[in-house]
């Protein structure tokens, strides 16, 4: 996690000493990204490529694409940085933090 490690080498330790300012979820996110290995974090490399490319495909012919500007309706702010949108988005399981 090359953000948080440059971070540490300029003295800002988010997970030591700051950990209480971030809400769960992001200290959660946090700490799962510090635990991926290298080959783990390649397949995500090779995952979110694919992506790209078969998006790149299949609008490869397009010329105007008009979308809403959110999948969902808006979610209120929650007090205390704890803001998540909803579980599930047409019927599918999602992450409340990144929908």
């Amino acid at each position: 996690m090359g953000v948080l490690e440059g971070l540490r080498d300029r003295g800002v330790d988010l997970l030591d000493g700051r950990a209480d300012q971030l809400s769960p979820a992001f200290r959660a996110m946090l700490t799962d990204g510090l635990g991926r290995t290298a080959s783990q974090l390649r397949a995500d490399d090779r995952l979110r490529t694919g992506v790209l490319e078969g998006l790149d495909t299949a609008l490869s012919g397009v010329d105007l694409l008009a979308s809403p500007v959110l999948g969902v309706a808006a979610v209120r702010n929650a007090a205390g940085a704890e803001t998540v949108g909803p579980t599930s988005v047409a019927g599918v399981g999602v992450d409340p933090s990144i929908g």
